[in-house]
Parts: C-alpha cells; sequence; structure tokens
C-alpha cells in the first residue's frame, strides 16, 4: 500500500481546511492531513506529525505564513511550504517565495493545489538527491583526504591556460605552503634547484613524447626550510590542458634505505676487517709453529745458564706475541658478533685449580697466589667454561703483571639467585698493585686503552685489548664487567656471568683430566704439511715423545699413502696445495678401511673453523702454534 502523503495545514477556517483537502484528493493524491490554528500546535505537530509539506494561509488571527515559514524553516530547511490565501498580493506572495516559501496558491484558483503539492514534493525530492549528493560527495572528500593524510600523499593540479597549480592540503603540507592556488613559477622554486631542468624535461617528455611521469627530487621546505624527499607521479589531459599528480614524501623510507646500506657497508667492513685479521693471525701462526716447536726442542737439550736465559727471554717473546694475535682475533670476532657462546657442565672448583696452575706459569715475581668462595658456588654448574676462563687469565695476567708483591686473590661468590635454576656468579681478581685514579677507570674498558701508571717499573705492554674484551665476554655470557681501586691499594676487577645450576649427578659432566699420562707406546702418524720448516719442527716434536712419523706434501699424497700403509694417527694441515686437508680427510674417511683418526692442524684460529673442520670428518682440530704438550693431551684424549 502506497503511503499518504502527511500534510500540516496552518488554516483558522475549517471550510477552507476541507476544501483544500478535498481538491487535493480529486487530484489523486493519498494524503494525509492535520490541521492547526496556533503557533504552538504548529510546533507541537512539525515534532510529533512529521510533515512532508506544510500548506499554509497567509492571514490568521493569531497566527499567519510568515511566522509559520520561519519555524519550518528552523525546523527543516528544505521541507516544502506552500502559501495558500485569497488576500496575498502579487509583492507580498513574491516576499514570501524570497523568504524560503515553495510557491503559493490563490484560493480562487484552489484547482491549481493538487500541481502545486506535486511540484513541490519533486522539487523537494530533487533537493534531497542534490542534499544526498553533496552529503557523499564531501564524504569522499573526506575520506580522500585523510587517506592522503594517513598515507602523507597529496594532489595537484596544473592548468596549462592558466599557469596555476591547485594542490591538495596534504600537498601544501608536504610543501610547507599556505595558498590552495598558486602560480607555477611559486611552485617551481620549491625544489632544489639542480632538480629543476630534470623536472621540467620529465614533464616535457611526458606531454611530447608520452613518457611516465615519474621523478623524486629533493625540496627545502617553503614554512620551515627543511630538506624533504619527495616522489611524485603526473598524467597530462589534453582536453582539459591540465596536469594531473600525486606526490608523496618519502623522506623517511629514504633515510631507512640510506641506513641500511650503511649497516651493509659497516657489517662489509666487519667482516672485512675479521677477515684480514684472520688471514694476518694465520701467516703470524704459522712460523709461529716452526719457532715456538724449535724453542721447546732446544729446551730439552743441555743448556749453559745463558742459554737458557736466552730461550726465557724467547719464550716470553713468544707468549706476548701469541696473546696480541689472540687478542686481536677475538677483538675482530666480538665487533663482527662471531663469537659463539659454548656452555658445557663443569665444577668451579675446577676454574680454581687451572687458574692456579696458570698463575704459577706465568708469575716470575715474589707474589703469592690464593682463591676464596669457590666453597661456596653449587658442585655443578653449566656455562661457557673456556669463555670464563679466557676472562680470568687475563685479568690474572695484569695482576701479575701491575703488581710488584703481596698476595693476588681470585674469589669467587653468587651474587644473585635468579631462580628457575639460575644463578648469577661474581668472579673477583684482587691484587696489591699501585691501584688506579678514579678519573682513569672510565677509559679501562675501551679498546686499545692503555693508562699511565706512576711507576718507573711498570711499563705499558700489550694491546690494549684484554680489558674490552673482557667486558664484552661477560655480556655475552649475561654478566657485565668493572673494576674497584683506589691509588696505593690496589685493585680489584670483577665480572659476572650467567650459570645453570646442575644436579651433582648430571649425566653431561664429564671430569676434566687435568694430568696427561706419559706416553707408554710409540704410534705411527702420518703428517701432512706443505711447509717444509713446520713439517721438519713438528716431525721432531713427535719424535722427541717417541713416535714414528712418516711425512707428505699436500692432501692427494695422503690419501695415496693411506691406502697403502695403516696409521695409528693423521696430523692434517687444512690449506695445502694440489689437494687442500678437508678433501683429503673426505677421501680418507670414505675410501680407506678402517680410516685412522685425523687431526686438523690450522693456523686459522676462528670458532666457525673449527665446526668446518670437524664437519668435514676430522676427528679433531689443533690450532697452531702448539707444544708437544698439546699433541700429548689430544692422543690422550683421542686413547690412542
Amino acid at each position: 500500500m502506497e503511503e499518504k502523503l502527511r500534510i500540516l495545514f496552518a488554516e483558522d477556517l475549517l471550510t477552507d481546511f476541507e476544501l483544500a483537502v478535498n481538491e487535493i484528493k480529486n487530484g489523486g493524491i493519498e494524503i494525509e492531513p492535520i490541521r492547526v490554528d496556533t503557533e504552538e500546535d504548529f510546533r507541537r505537530a512539525l515534532r510529533a506529525f512529521d510533515p512532508q509539506i506544510i500548506i499554509s494561509d497567509y492571514s490568521m488571527p493569531v497566527f499567519d505564513a510568515e511566522v509559520a515559514l520561519k519555524i519550518s524553516l528552523e525546523h527543516n530547511p528544505y521541507l516544502p511550504f506552500i502559501v495558500l490565501t485569497g488576500s496575498i498580493n502579487e509583492e507580498t506572495a513574491v516576499n514570501c517565495l524570497k523568504k524560503g516559501a515553495t510557491d503559493y496558491v490563490l484560493k480562487e484558483r484552489i484547482k491549481r493545489l493538487p500541481f502545486a503539492v506535486r511540484e513541490a514534493m519533486a522539487r523537494w525530492e530533487m533537493q534531497m538527491q542534490r542534499e544526498q549528493y553533496h552529503t557523499k560527495l564531501k564524504e569522499s572528500e573526506y575520506l580522500l583526504k585523510q587517506a592522503q593524510k594517513i598515507a602523507n600523499i597529496g594532489s595537484w593540479e596544473f592548468d596549462f591556460t592558466t599557469r596555476l597549480v591547485k594542490a591538495s592540503e596534504q600537498a601544501r603540507q608536504i610543501y610547507g605552503v599556505e595558498p590552495e592556488i598558486m602560480p607555477i613559477d611559486d611552485m617551481q622554486a620549491i625544489p632544489l634547484k639542480h632538480y629543476r631542468p630534470m623536472l621540467d624535461n620529465a614533464m616535457k617528455e611526458h606531454i611530447e613524447q608520452g613518457k611516465l611521469y615519474d621523478v623524486e627530487f629533493r625540496i627545502k621546505r617553503s614554512n620551515d626550510g627543511e630538506i624533504r624527499y619527495i616522489h611524485s607521479l603526473a598524467e597530462y589531459n589534453p582536453q582539459t590542458n591540465k596536469l594531473v599528480g600525486i606526490i608523496t614524501d618519502i623522506t623517511e623510507k629514504k633515510i631507512n634505505e640510506q641506513l641500511k646500506q650503511e649497516i651493509l657497508l659497516a657489517r662489509e667492513s666487519a667482516d672485512f676487517k675479521r677477515d684480514f685479521l684472520a688471514q694476518m693471525s694465520h701467516e703470524i701462526r704459522t712460523p709461529l709453529t716452526a719457532i715456538e716447536g724449535i724453542a721447546e726442542l732446544m729446551q730439552k737439550t743441555h743448556l749453559s745458564d745463558i742459554q737458557k736465559d736466552y730461550m726465557e727471554t724467547l719464550y716470553f717473546s713468544l707468549e706476548s706475541l701469541r696473546n696480541v694475535t689472540d687478542e686481536v682475533l677475538d677483538f675482530s670476532k666480538i665487533e663482527a658478533g662471531k663469537i659463539v657462546i659454548n656452555p658445557v657442565t663443569f665444577k668451579p672448583s675446577e676454574i680454581a685449580q687451572k687458574a692456579e696452575k696458570f698463575f704459577q706459569s706465568v708469575c716470575k715475581k715474589p707474589l703469592k697466589f690464593c682463591t676464596e668462595g669457590f666453597e661456596e658456588l653449587p658442585e655443578l654448574i653449566h656455562a661457557d667454561k673456556q669463555r670464563v676462563m679466557q676472562i680470568i687469565t687475563n685479568l690474572l695476567s695484569n695482576a701479575v703483571k701491575y703488581s710488584g708483591k703481596g698476595t693476588v686473590k681470585l674469589k669467587a661468590r653468587p651474587e644473585k639467585n635468579l631462580g628457575n635454576g639460575e644463578m648469577l656468579i661474581r668472579i673477583e681478581v684482587e691484587d696489591e698493585g699501585p691501584g688506579i685514579h678514579h678519573e682513569l677507570m672510565k677509559s679501562l674498558f675501551k679498546p686499545f686503552s692503555q693508562i699511565h701508571i706512576p711507576d718507573e717499573e711498570m711499563k705499558m705492554q700489550g694491546t690494549g685489548l684484554g680489558l674490552s674484551i673482557c667486558k664484552e665476554l661477560s655480556v655475552l655470557l649475561g654478566g657485565e664487567a668493572g673494576v674497584e681501586s683506589e691509588p696505593g691499594k690496589g685493585s680489584s676487577f670483577w665480572f659476572t656471568f650467567l650459570a645453570e645450576i646442575k644436579d651433582s649427578q648430571d649425566a653431561s659432566y664429564e671430569r676434566e683430566e687435568l694430568q696427561v699420562t706419559e706416553n707408554t707406546h710409540t704410534l705411527k702418524i702420518l703428517l701432512a704439511e706443505d711447509k717444509e720448516i713446520n713439517k721438519k719442527v713438528i716431525s721432531l716434536m713427535l719424535q722427541s715423545i717417541g713416535h714414528e712419523v712418516v711425512t707428505v706434501s699436500n692432501g692427494k699424497e695422503a690419501f695415496e699413502i693411506c691406502t697403502q700403509q695403516k696409521f695409528d694417527l693423521v696430523l692434517m694441515d687444512v690449506q695445502m696445495p694440489v689437494m687442500d686437508g678437508i678433501e683429503a680427510t673426505k677421501l680418507i674417511k670414505s675410501k680407506c678401511p678402517d680410516p685412522p683418526p685425523v687431526i686438523g692442524l690450522s693456523a686459522n684460529a676462528l670458532d666457525e673453523d673449527r665446526k668446518k673442520y670437524t664437519r668435514a670428518g676430522m676427528d679433531d682440530y689443533i690450532s697452531k702454534p702448539f707444544k708437544t704438550n698439546d699433541i700429548v693431551k689430544l692422543i690422550e684424549k683421542l686413547k690412542l
């Protein structure tokens, strides 16, 4: 059923109301009419009846059409309003129309009323459609504006006829300008000067040749002078003679790209430095193998007192050189993020024992050594034992170096129980040396830092990397490092590390054999080494502990002789001509029946090198230079 048209009549005469209603119905319009004759009732009907059209008598005793029109416009400015009267002149009627009435009908021409109603409703529907269109247009403009704001994209339009540029709000914000419309000359002054010819040429090629207008340039923003990176796309419309485009502020993107490039270059630089230092370490360690081996062999001969003094000096210098190469290599690995933490289960008491042996081996001064607090630690812990010992030996070396008398103490204590079976452990090395001024402590743990100690007998030694490495390693171990010191009262260097508390019966614990048994039988050992001097020295070292040695110069010879003879052990240099040690090891392990253990020999000292060699099938690995005792320990480990 078609909905009836709701009409509100403002009419004081009932007969005139009924006449108008009948005329409209006779005109074929289904209506629902209501009549009021006071302002109060009129206002109430507007709210309650919600009319679709108002028909008002111009003049009534207590109310008139002009008041009704004003109230109607306040209520709904688009509500159709028809003045119906018999006493209105043309001037008054025009005045009503000017004030907002839709139409007027004279009562003497009442037959025209249905047409006036239809026309008013048609206008109202058109007006509503227009308003809906404008509302949607505003919504679309708002959404576009918000989208441009979120995406940081602005739109612009250049009119070649007027030479004016129209910019959206976001485009104006990007450029730092206020006017929505600007002369093209003002807009072209915003890009940096050296970009302007490129932009002109891009526009010309786009219009004349159809090339894509896709440009990146930098601008100096008008309002604050900030330099920004801009990306712009545009297309020419020959019908309107306009170039329409968008701009995007890509400053953050450009900065991120630059940062990524800088990070990449920094990583490449760090990798290059690490590889370079590793290669230098390799080149230094290779001749050190021969020098250290010969020195060790000479010590086993009958030497005079002066010769023994010479050998001690030589050994001290060799150890210093080895420490320098180790520290530089460790520092480069830390910088490149290549340090790998390898936790094992061990007894803290083993650290105390190894530290004491180390102290006895390096200390030639009247210094005493003692340990404290290790009994307070759990019987078994899980942490990187090798790195913990590396920090301790470095701190002990410094204590020996800068102390002339007194006692060096190695202290340990639980720093904090973290729960979940974890504990933070604190290790301290305390000496009675000259102490350190407070202002000098800040630079102690910086790379290549050496502080001046006012003691003529304390000469600066080393690379200045030791404490820096200790600090970085302690962080990698989940702790930190520091120092407490006063001039004239000695120093206490400390570090902490995170450890997992293990049960005393933990199956993962393997007791470290600190004592190496003497060799009781002769092994037949194949040595594959291309450097003749190293071949000679290593052979002499092996023969000095009672083993038979066969030598070859490359991996191919090593593989061939292993197919012909039986060996108890193969010492395989990794880098050799013809065939390297890795390839030779793979062949020996895959082609030879009952292959012997293969031990890699290399001057490379990186953790990843060890993993690479063991993955290739080597049973273990020794880094050059090494001592005879290192070989003895390895043979004992392999149970040969």
